[in-house]
């Protein structure tokens, strides 16, 4: 829900995305059912979803042309999207 209220900040944690993650060592297991697991769980993808936006901006890697983002600024959920498609391959 949060994704679709502030797409720059916030992206959707699915399945495959948690998987493929997982696999890489880039995210710890999250246990559904466990409020803290999960919360805490999103706010490391929160996290990990920044420092890949740090990274693209700081190599200078633009967003290719959109007409749904202001000025092709990378957002989370653009990040996101890049990483679900990276997961069908994990």
């Amino acid at each position: 829900m949060l994704r679709f209220v502030k797409l720059e900040i916030y992206g959707a944690l699915d399945s495959r995305i948690r998987a493929a993650l997982l696999k890489e060592g880039m995210l710890k297991k999250i246990y559904d059912g466990n409020t803290n697991s999960m919360v805490k769980g999103y706010c490391e993808f929160i996290d990990l979803l920044s420092s890949i936006k740090y990274e693209l901006d700081a190599r200078g890697i633009e967003k290719p042309s959109s007409s749904s983002s202001v000025n092709n600024a990378w957002r989370s959920a653009d990040i996101e999207m890049a990483l679900f498609r990276w997961a069908a391959s994990v």
